[in-house]
């Protein structure tokens, strides 16, 4: 390989470049005028991450060039500038189109600032990561007094987790506490396709309440119904064997299940893997077919259950008797289940007479199925809201292990720099630190990786203002060597789909 080849080549991609926007031009001009070369510029990084640059990456950092890993902010000036040079080494005439107008690195920064300013607010003034505290049920009466002297820049409420009629008392409760200026933003997550057992009173052998959580092991049956009103223990023979199933009841009880058999259910987080026997709208039979780290485990007070994603309307009955009000008090909504670009359709049907006024749309990134058509689904998402990209790393990481999880936040990460878009770190960090235990190894590596996001999370917990204090010194010191992470230039499947299926936009 030559620099005449390499130039050969970049020329070739400079002109795909121009064919993709003049092609697409439509998809552009439908866009807001606030995201409109965002837009251009997330179908220029699409165009380029099709094809596979490994070699001409190599070989333009060997001669001291840009190696093009950093220019998902800019793809269309970056490209034009190391043409300039390549031809001007080997003495050959270039210019580019006078009347295409590319993004600037200085100008892709300030639109993503723009963008994260708009949608998040401004933040610390210490440091440029925000940090987000997520609102924990038993702790909703302490959170005024948190912001008060944290001061974090945005507040996450989990409504499922923490319950509607709660948190909105507590987010009033902030706004009547704390002054407009000094407010932090507030994100809501609605329920979605998301369950929750009340694993609370269970019935004994003879039939009293009691007092204790549900405990399961591979093997066991669990009947999760939504018209149950107390749950009961797997009941074994003398022999072991399973003589009547679990029964766990859901705590927001108008859900639809939607499940199929066969169909993959995880219960608490990734705890338990269990598969689904029979199954109504209301009640579900599973088997436990794994148990992380043991043969048994005990269910968390208000277990999760992450049923599949992609069925279903986006938001769930209480969701929608509720929107009116949230709408009200939070400054933006997450989202799931957001896995193609029709779905925003869906959403503005569900939302009704409510449509309108959702302005700030955060998309929770939590299946795969929702990263295969993320480009499209943003592209779709900006005609009508401001935007942002939530991680939620846990659960792609029960969907698809430790090997692919990494690559996968990498490539959400890039697509999110690429259209200008904040990402939202969505898993809270140093869990396991505490007054005594100090963060693991583990722990603060992940800090690290966090800060490709504009946003990292802490959970209100016992030792949240030790977390903060540590966290805002790792970011402090952190950001002054790191930002974005670099990238090799292998073809990525995403962009050849989205490419593929940007015709579907027009």
């Amino acid at each position: 390989m030559d620099i005449t080849y390499v130039a050969k080549e970049l020329d070739l991609l400079y002109r795909d470049l121009i064919n993709a926007q003049f092609k697409n031009r439509q998809i552009a001009e439908s866009l807001p005028e606030e995201y409109r070369r965002s837009g251009v510029n997330l179908l220029h990084y699409l165009t380029m991450r099709s094809r596979d640059l490994r070699k001409v990456h190599d070989f333009l950092s060997d001669i001291g060039m840009s190696g093009l890993r950093n220019s998902e902010g800019y793809v269309l000036r970056n490209i034009t500038d190391v043409l300039r040079l390549l031809y001007r080494e080997i003495d050959q005439p270039w210019q580019p189109y006078a009347d295409i107008a590319a993004i600037t690195y200085k100008q892709g920064k300030k639109l993503l600032k723009q963008h994260n300013h708009s949608l998040l607010g401004k933040g610390q003034a210490t440091v440029k990561t925000n940090v987000m505290i997520e609102a924990r049920r038993k702790r909703l009466s302490e959170l005024p007094e948190v912001i008060k002297e944290l001061k974090p820049a945005i507040v996450h409420f989990d409504l499922m987790l923490c319950g509607y009629d709660r948190s909105l008392a507590a987010i009033q409760h902030i706004k009547t506490s704390i002054s407009k200026s000094k407010r932090p933003t507030i994100i809501c997550s609605m329920q979605g396709r998301r369950v929750v057992l009340d694993t609370r009173l269970l019935y004994n052998e003879q039939g009293n309440k009691q007092k204790r959580r549900l405990r399961l092991q591979v093997g066991d049956h669990l009947i999760i119904d939504n018209t149950a009103r107390y749950g009961s223990a797997p009941a074994y023979g003398e022999q072991g064997q399973l003589l009547s199933p679990a029964i766990a009841p859901t705590l927001l009880r108008d859900t639809p299940l939607l499940v199929s058999p066969g169909d993959l259910v995880l219960l608490d987080g990734d705890k338990i893997e269990t598969r689904v026997i029979e199954a109504t709208d209301q009640s579900m039979t599973v088997i436990v077919t794994k148990c992380q780290l043991a043969t048994a485990v005990t269910l968390s007070r208000y277990a999760e259950v992450w049923l599949p994603q992609n069925r279903g309307p986006l938001l769930s009955p209480a969701d929608v008797r509720n929107i009116g009000a949230v709408l009200v008090e939070a400054d933006a909504l997450c989202i799931g289940g957001l896995d193609k670009p029709d779905r925003i359709n869906d959403l503005a049907g569900q939302l009704g007479s409510y449509s309108d006024q959702l302005r700030k749309l955060i998309m929770r990134i939590d299946h795969p199925d929702v990263v295969r058509q993320l480009p499209l689904t943003m592209l779709k998402a900006m005609r009508k809201y401001q935007i942002g990209i939530w991680l939620d790393g846990n659960r792609l990481y029960s969907e698809i292990g430790p090997a692919r999880l990494p690559e996968l936040q990498d490539q959400i990460a890039w697509i999110a720099e690429a259209a200008h878009v904040p990402m939202l770190y969505g898993m809270p960090l140093l869990t396991t630190m505490s007054g005594q235990r100090r963060p693991s190894r583990s722990e603060l590596i992940e800090v690290i990786d966090a800060t490709r996001a504009e946003v990292v999370s802490l959970s209100h917990t016992k030792w949240l203002h030790l977390k903060y204090a540590v966290l805002i010194d790792i970011l402090s010191r952190t950001e002054k060597h790191y930002s974005k992470r670099k990238a090799q230039m292998r073809a990525l499947t995403i962009a050849q789909e989205n490419i593929a299926g940007l015709d579907a936009l027009l």
